[in-house]
């Protein structure tokens, strides 16, 4: 079986397929943040802030 999503739903997907592979096949991420600590580290320029 496979899992899938956009933005946190990404996000979600590949914490599925990493924490439960025996459950899931496959990840899609659609714009899903695959690294919390670069996301957090980046502040708002992520989102087009200064």
């Amino acid at each position: 079986m496979g899992i899938y999503g956009g933005s946190y739903g990404g996000y979600a997907a590949l914490v599925g397929a990493a924490f439960t592979p025996d459950r899931f096949r496959c990840a899609v991420d659609v714009v899903g943040p695959s690294n919390l600590a670069t996301l957090i580290e980046a502040g708002d320029s992520v989102a087009g802030g200064s």
